[in-house]
């Protein structure tokens, strides 16, 4: 029934305002006039939303009850059967649909909801997928600023990372051994410089997190200042990445105190490709198997970006034999900067490993070189 009007001069009661209150709670009920569609709560509270993850809209009138519901995300309808249990006319629950052309910063989208009689929209930032990582990721020593390593002076360890497992955003963890390990000192010693070390971006700030790509990033572990250690005494730092459970260390680099520090030849880029049976190369642990007494193949991908004559450099461990295939020259010679993919025999004894090979390349004419560290295992 529609209300009286009221007139100049009416007593205005209780009883009218109890009217009027409880009209509006009954409008409230329906959340607006003539079933309006509302967008109350989104849970999570706060994006980005990743695809694939779960969303809940939270709201009035949604029609979810007689199939009325319709919802768009960055245009990408939700179908009906992708609404999950514990949908209904208050509340929709579905995974974030999968949209192209969403970088891992983000991407901001429409949310548009309807019902049979409105609609409503929302803008919502979305990430791509957390894939699965697999790696490989290569972290490399570059060089050391200053060259010359002295307790009390800020010393900085360059090293550069890429993926080539796709992108991702990884932690790096040094790690440090003082050579003799024997010797009764060198535990403490090393403790010591560790605590020294912090991974930090190339403009000093800390690194908590990087993200890498198919291109080579800087990073630096830094020690300021360098701690007290003996000169002449030798130690071994590695920086390991991790992502996702998965980790993929450097090379074991050697530093001498008070001694000057070559660094690698960063024109030269090495990884492996693959192994050929019977061995087999498992990227995920940077070893190649080989089954005992036999021989495999091991190939290289390595990229030369400076012309010039390349003599390959091979240090093998104890009981393994490591040669250059037939079809590997002692030298390479380049009139242009160019890719070779050359291949290695690797002879195992009968049991042991993994212990490491150690292979490179270096430059006619230059002190430095360019190695990459590959484990050894008796296996299938």
């Amino acid at each position: 029934m529609p209300s009286s009007h009221v007139k100049p001069g009416d007593l205005i009661t209780a009883d009218f305002f109890n009217s009027l209150l409880d009209r509006l709670e009954a409008l409230e009920a329906q959340g607006g006039p003539a079933g309006m569609l509302t967008i109350t709560a989104l849970e999570p509270a706060t994006g980005p939303y990743r695809v694939g993850t779960q969303l809940i809209v939270r709201g009035t009138n949604f029609d979810f009850s007689v199939g009325g519901q319709r919802v768009f995300v960055g245009g990408q309808p939700i179908t009906a059967s992708a609404f999950k249990a514990g949908s209904s006319d208050t509340q929709l629950v579905f995974d974030m649909p999968n949209l192209s052309g969403v970088p891992e910063a983000g991407k901001e989208v429409e949310l548009l909801m309807r019902n049979r009689v409105s609609q409503v929209t929302r803008s919502i930032t979305v990430q791509p997928a957390v894939l699965a990582f697999n790696g490989p990721v290569d972290v490399q020593w570059s060089r050391t600023e200053p060259t010359n390593i002295k307790a009390g002076q800020k010393t900085r360890f360059i090293f550069r990372a890429r993926s080539r497992g796709g992108p991702a955003a990884f932690t790096f963890i040094p790690s440090v051994t003082v050579l003799p390990v024997a010797s009764t000192d060198s535990a403490a010693l090393a403790n010591t410089l560790l605590q020294a070390l912090h991974v930090m971006r190339m403009n000093d700030e800390p690194l908590t997190s990087l993200d890498l790509d198919s291109t080579f990033t800087e990073f630096a572990v830094t020690a300021d200042p360098f701690p007290t250690l003996p000169n002449n005494r030798q130690f071994r730092l590695t920086v390991t990445a991790a992502t996702q459970g998965t980790t993929w260390p450097s090379d074991d680099e050697s530093f001498t105190v008070g001694q000057a520090v070559e660094p690698p030849d960063d024109t030269i880029t090495l990884t492996v490709n693959s192994a050929f049976p019977p061995g087999r190369f498992e990227t995920a642990s940077n070893t190649m198997f080989v089954p005992g007494g036999q021989q495999a193949a091991l190939q290289l991908n390595v990229v030369f970006a400076v012309a010039g004559t390349y003599t390959p450099i091979i240090t093998p461990p104890t009981g393994w034999t490591v040669a250059r295939g037939p079809t590997t020259p002692a030298q390479e010679t380049l009139i242009t900067p160019d890719t070779r993919t050359p291949i290695f025999a690797v002879t195992a004894p009968a049991n042991g490993g993994p212990v490491p090979l150690v292979i490179g390349y270096q430059r006619q004419g230059q002190t430095r070189k360019q190695t990459i560290t590959v484990n050894l295992a008796v296996g299938n």
